[in-house]
């Protein structure tokens, strides 16, 4: 993902406001959320979690974000 990228800034910023209204959820729930396929969801959420913005919990399968504290 490109910085810059005005489509990515738009759904990382819809991950964000997902994860506000819940505890966590899993990547397929986030995708569905955000209307993208499962990879590029992953790169977005890979994003905010090396920018510190969410954490990532779990392995693989039941791997979960939440926003960081």
């Amino acid at each position: 993902i490109k910085t810059g990228d005005k489509n990515g800034d738009r759904k990382c910023a819809l991950i964000i406001g997902f994860l506000k209204e819940r505890d966590s959820a899993k990547a397929s729930e986030i995708s569905e959320y955000i209307g993208n396929g499962s990879s590029m969801t992953r790169e977005y959420l890979n994003r905010l979690v090396e920018n510190g913005t969410i954490i990532a919990e779990g392995t693989n399968k039941y791997r979960v974000y939440r926003l960081k504290k």
